[in-house]
């Protein structure tokens, strides 16, 4: 099956640098300003993610890439936990070997072969599947209501096993024509609501989607980083 993707990252107007980064099949990405149309097909795995890095500017950062990074060393067809477990260790023998207290990434990822896709997530950058007139969250978000309303990760990439063992959610899905996938961080969920970003994607080719997506997100004050990828099956 065919397919064609847009991918785009933006820093948004208020964070100093973006601690996002995009795995997009074979390629690690984290840039302030950055964005991708390619086409493809299924006949061979394809791997797409979004890592939003968390623990201040530069541990951020690193978390994210250190995630995405530790997918290029890893076959991609390995199950679920063998890839969380290998980027959450990673991300701790980073912090053992410099002794930094707090650092993390969430996770939001998806595989394409063959007529079947795959999805994992962990934290609460999310996985959406839109099909028609039709949009499903596939992730699961791991937050709880924290001080002052706001909310907190229960799980995320960065936790010492002996404090608590990750739990990805994943699932799959049969691949459909005409359908979408949207992986995103919550640079964007937290600024539009998931109608509007089902009208905007439902609307439009995945470029011009991802495009008018992000130039919202921006517009209502983009305060967090922004990360979003659509791939629309043909």
């Amino acid at each position: 099956m065919n397919f064609e993707f847009a991918a785009i990252t933006n820093r948004g107007k208020i964070r100093a640098e973006n601690q996002d980064t995009l795995f997009l099949r074979d390629t690690v990405v984290n840039e302030d300003d950055f964005e991708v149309f390619a086409a493809g097909d299924t006949a061979q795995t394809s791997f797409f993610a979004v890592f939003d890095g968390m623990g201040g500017e530069e541990c951020g950062k690193e978390a994210s890439l250190l995630a995405a990074n530790t997918l290029l060393q890893l076959p991609l067809s390995a199950p679920w936990d063998t890839l969380c477990g290998a980027m959450n260790e990673r991300i701790c023998a980073f912090m053992r070997e410099n002794e930094i207290r707090a650092m993390g990434s969430t996770a939001a990822m998806v595989r394409l072969c063959g007529e079947e896709g795959e999805y994992c997530n962990i934290g609460d950058s999310r996985v959406y599947l839109i099909d028609t007139l039709d949009m499903y969250r596939l992730s699961k978000d791991h937050t709880t209501t924290a001080f002052a309303g706001r909310r907190a990760l229960t799980q995320h990439l960065g936790i010492e096993p002996k404090e608590i063992l990750i739990e990805p959610h994943f699932g799959t899905f049969p691949l459909k024509k005409g359908s979408t996938l949207l992986l995103c961080s919550d640079g964007l969920t937290d600024l539009l609501t998931e109608p509007e970003i089902g009208k905007h994607i439902i609307m439009n080719t995945a470029a011009d989607a991802a495009k008018a997506l992000c130039e919202t997100a921006l517009q209502r004050g983009g305060k967090d980083n922004l990360s979003i990828i659509l791939i629309h099956l043909s």
